[in-house]
């Protein structure tokens, strides 16, 4: 057990370099929100709407890993292994992204953090390095609306990972470990019926954040 611990350790550090240092973010102020949902929920739409009205720092977990993999490095060409079969990439490093791109962005009022988090340990890790968010929205729509969207969505896709096979899978790990990746932050957990339109959906959102933002960044 202990080489397979080296062996990971090694390739974490091959692939991403040293871990970072969370401190600035452990103990800072600012506002944490993650939101997460099913492939199709429609997450990017109203993490933009949310992130410019509310001028939060929007990190989207998958436009990061899209964009490693547009740059055909080691790294990139391990998180297309993953991504192009719908398959969740290994905690750690899904973590380390997120910080990272984090600590860029030290003097915003908060962060709006988009499909994050996946699973349990992912929320366990970001916990412990970090801290418990302030909010954790979850658009909610039943399986079957997702699978008619994403159907829809896939006609004109350009995406790898819009295939069949890997929409499958993201739907299937959506509904499986959508109960551990919120039972961490179940005290702020939110949960918002997405088979609506975006306005009311939108709306719904805007109160929740609202209800955790310092009151002078309300708008």
């Amino acid at each position: 057990m202990g080489n397979c611990i080296e062996r990971e350790t090694e390739n974490f550090l091959a692939l991403m370099g040293p871990r970072v240092d969370t401190k600035p973010l452990k103990h800072g102020e600012e506002c944490i929100i993650f939101l997460i949902g099913g492939p199709g929920v429609g997450k990017s739409t109203l993490s933009k709407k949310l992130s410019s009205h509310y001028n939060l720092k929007l990190i989207s977990v998958t436009n990061i890993l899209r964009e490693e993999v547009n740059k055909e490095t080691d790294r990139g060409n391990f998180f297309k292994s993953y991504m192009q079969k719908g398959n969740i990439i290994p905690a750690e490093y899904i973590v380390q992204l997120v910080v990272r791109e984090m600590l860029k962005n030290p003097t915003t009022i908060g962060y709006l953090i988009v499909g994050f988090p996946r699973d349990k340990k992912q929320a366990v890790i970001f916990n412990t390095e970090v801290r418990q968010p302030n909010l954790l929205i979850n658009l909610y729509a039943r399986r079957v609306v997702l699978q008619d969207r994403m159907s829809k969505r896939a006609i004109n896709s350009t995406r790898f990972d819009d295939n069949d096979e890997a929409v499958i899978n993201r739907m299937i790990h959506y509904f499986t470990n959508v109960k551990g990746a919120t039972m961490p932050n179940k005290r702020v957990v939110k949960i918002i019926d997405a088979e609506r339109n975006i306005e009311e959906i939108y709306r719904d959102a805007c109160k929740l954040i609202e209800e955790v933002l310092p009151k002078e960044n309300n708008t």
